[in-house]
């Protein structure tokens, strides 16, 4: 692992990381496919794009954040 990714993925937990591995050989994949079908840049990116919200909403699920009170100060 590069000294980069080292320094992005520190602190986070094991479930995040497995959760983000998922998405990017998920989406690749996708991305490749819907490409090599024909479909049309636009539509693959919006396509790409849904599905990789649906796993930052699957992340966010799991990360609890820091009280809003203690934000505001």
């Amino acid at each position: 692992m590069t000294n980069y990714a080292a320094r992005r993925h520190r602190g986070l937990s094991k479930e995040i990381l497995e959760i983000g591995w998922k998405a990017q050989i998920r989406l690749c994949q996708r991305y490749r496919s819907m490409r090599a079908r024909g479909k049309h840049h636009n539509v693959v990116v919006t396509a790409i794009a849904r599905e990789m919200a649906c796993f930052l909403w699957a992340i966010a699920q799991r990360v609890s954040l820091p009280n809003q009170a203690a934000l505001a100060s």
